[in-house]
């Protein structure tokens, strides 16, 4: 949700709503007719759901457009992989994550390696782009996280003052020593804020881009309020994520 609407931050690749012409953006106003203001998430994406090979139709306000846009999909999986890159010049490692699903972390690696095998030179730097990122199982990127960092802590949750669990970086990451930059747009959110959060707060790398979307809210991790209601809160995120999760996280950086 921004401001209570329900918006696209990027359909995923390869899933109907990408082929039926969803956009990074859009705004949905109504799902077969039922209008989605005011509504709870969770009861919209109900209305979307459905058996594979039926039909659902999204009445969508996208912005630049006067008139609004409906479109028919047919509902069915999308089947994508995740984690894309290529060797750059000067030996620099580019690295697209475009979702944390299951096995995101094990393409990460491979990824990763693939590039080192391409060349007998060392990889010299590592750009990690997490633009326009949709969200997906935060356990994926605590594992890349813990190959980007050295040591300290990437993600705890809290209960009443109290911590509940607590993740911290191992030593001898596949990509610990690589001098690193990550880049983040409006529509950065939910495990991608917690990657960038843990580097920013550990002063990892560099991050360039604008402030991040400030979801609040992860597949499997949730917390309920903001840093100063965290005492109030039934289970918080620590403030290693809370950097990136409450749209704070601050870019004082330019890439060249």
């Amino acid at each position: 949700m921004r401001d209570g609407v329900l918006t696209v931050i990027r359909p995923i690749e390869g899933s109907p709503a990408e082929r039926a012409g969803v956009l990074a953006g859009d705004q949905l106003v109504a799902v077969d007719g039922w209008f989605t203001q005011g509504k709870q998430l969770d009861d919209v994406l109900k209305r979307i759901r459905g058996e594979r090979g039926t039909t659902v139709r999204l009445h969508i306000h996208r912005p630049g457009v006067d008139q609004p846009v409906s479109l028919s999909i047919v509902r069915g999986e999308a089947h994508t992989q995740s984690v894309v890159g290529q060797r750059l010049d000067g030996d620099v490692a580019y690295i697209i994550i475009k979702q944390f699903q299951r096995g995101t972390y094990f393409e990460f690696h491979e990824v990763l390696g693939n590039m080192r095998l391409a060349s007998d030179a060392a990889l010299e730097g590592l750009i990690l782009d997490l633009r326009t990122y949709p969200g997906g199982l935060v356990h994926e990127a605590v594992l890349i996280a813990d190959q980007i960092l050295e040591d300290g802590v990437i993600v705890s949750t809290w209960a009443r003052r109290r911590v509940l669990d607590e993740v911290r970086a191992t030593f001898g990451g596949a990509a610990s020593r690589l001098p690193l930059a990550v880049l983040v747009n409006d529509l950065t959110a939910s495990a991608a804020e917690l990657i960038a959060g843990a580097i920013q707060d550990h002063e990892r790398g560099v991050i360039v881009g604008s402030t991040t979307y400030g979801k609040g809210k992860f597949r499997g991790w949730h917390w309920t309020g903001p840093i100063h209601s965290m005492a109030d809160s039934c289970e918080s995120l620590s403030r290693h994520t809370q950097l990136a999760v409450n749209n704070q996280l601050s870019l004082m950086y330019v890439w060249p």
